[in-house]
């Protein structure tokens, strides 16, 4: 049993994601459909995953719902899939509005969903370049900090669609 994967060791494949504890015992084995959400913290018992696709998906995205690394906000306008979030329920913003997590779906303002506080995002619309900080810029993610307001790093790239979610307090510049 697995509490929590301390993890920086990922293999990523055009078809396949393996993530390797540190401990070099446990390797978590996902298609990657680019529809994938995976949040390590919360996947339990890495022994007993299914084995389709499918099943996979339904997994991860059942345990996503239930997620410790999550948080539910109520919107006060409408999110895209992806945006990221401010805690009174905005878009996050480097200018104002610090960010508390990303959306998972598209949400209608007015609606309480859960936003992921850390794990693994992939959205097939990525560019990153691996390696590099993701930050908070204006209201959108990228891997350039922002000129004005505060510097807020996000997350890691760990392939070009594939964001290792890791939320850091912002810093303000003077």
């Amino acid at each position: 049993m697995i509490n929590q994967i301390d993890s920086d060791e990922f293999k990523i494949t055009e078809k396949e994601i393996y993530i390797t504890s540190k401990d070099g015992k446990s390797t978590l084995k996902s298609f990657r459909d680019n529809k994938s959400l995976l949040n390590l913290q919360d996947l339990m018992d890495i022994d007993n995953l299914p084995n389709s696709e499918k099943a996979l998906e339904s997994f991860v995205l059942d345990k996503l719902s239930t997620a410790l690394s999550s948080v539910d906000i109520t919107t006060q306008e409408d999110i895209n899939k992806y945006d990221p979030i401010a805690i009174d329920g905005f878009k996050a913003n480097s200018n104002n509005k610090e960010c508390v997590g990303i959306a998972l779906d598209n949400v209608l303002s007015g609606s309480t969903k859960k936003f992921l506080t850390s794990g693994i995002i992939i959205n097939p619309l990525w560019t990153f370049t691996i390696g590099l900080p993701v930050y908070l810029n204006g209201s959108s993610l990228s891997q350039i900090e922002p000129n004005s307001g505060f510097v807020q790093k996000v997350g890691l790239a760990k392939h070009a669609t594939i964001l290792f979610l890791k939320i850091s307090e912002p810093i303000y510049k003077s």
